[in-house]
């Protein structure tokens, strides 16, 4: 199945390079309900709904993967046997619905678990040629699935924080049982009169339990010259978070 997968992805790469990125966007007209899916100890199933709003049928694969993540927020999939789903290949009506049946197999542990399924358009080399201005605009949806652990707890914290070569880097890492998202990430220049110099916020994000969010900000000239210490605050979850550091002297070095 993953392999049908891959050599699907390809396919539709390929024809994309070959005829460009023109087409209608079909995608548009697909939406699937919940946008995650919450599960426990005490309900471990659940269903999708995949509603295709298109004037024709739409045919998708369905897969498993544990998603885990990188230090830049990128997801690392892997095919996992965990979570199952059916049915694993289907076809939308046109203007119809069809839902998907997941389930867990595994007992909840100390730390959430992640998934994600993955929907992923599929269809025939002939029909690909046929409607060339659509191949590459082809659905691919994921959704993110949560495994309550056995207790939740949400718990964060600001770490690596320093300033060096007219940068700011700090990460926000989850030391909690489960995901949280970020919001409110700001960092405040306090310059030699203990004045705000400058203040700068950043988009939040998701962090899964046991991952952390690495930030790299570089400052101007100006900004650097002027900055004696520094403030960043963030909200992760119901938690509020913040950690004022000094300025180094050799922090406007090259």
């Amino acid at each position: 199945m993953h392999y049908l997968l891959q050599r699907t992805t390809s396919l539709v790469i390929a024809l994309t390079f070959f005829f460009g990125t023109i087409g209608n966007c079909r995608a548009a007209n697909f939406q699937f309900s919940p946008m995650h899916v919450n599960l426990s100890e005490h309900n471990s199933a659940g269903t999708i709904t995949l509603t295709n709003a298109d004037d024709s049928p739409i045919r998708v694969e369905v897969n498993t993967f544990r998603w885990k993540q990188e230090t830049n927020g990128s997801a690392i999939l892997n095919p996992t046997n965990d979570l199952v789903v059916f049915p694993q290949l289907l076809t939308i009506p046109a203007h119809g619905q069809r839902q998907l049946r997941l389930a867990i197999t595994k007992a909840p542990s100390d730390f959430e678990e992640t998934y994600k399924v993955s929907i992923t358009e599929i269809g025939t080399f002939s029909e690909a040629m046929a409607h060339a201005t659509n191949v590459a605009m082809r659905i691919q949806a994921n959704i993110p699935v949560f495994m309550a652990p056995v207790l939740d707890h949400k718990s964060g914290t600001i770490t690596n924080a320093g300033i060096q070569k007219k940068a700011i880097t700090f990460s926000i890492a989850n030391t909690g049982t489960s995901h949280f998202i970020t919001k409110d990430i700001r960092i405040i220049g306090i310059g030699a009169d203990t004045r705000q110099s400058f203040s700068q916020e950043i988009d939040g994000t998701e962090i899964l339990a046991g991952s952390k969010q690495e930030y790299h900000i570089n400052l101007s000239r100006e900004q650097c010259a002027s900055l004696r210490a520094l403030t960043i605050q963030a909200s992760a979850g119901n938690q509020h978070l913040m950690q004022t550091i000094a300025a180094p002297s050799t922090a406007c070095n090259a």
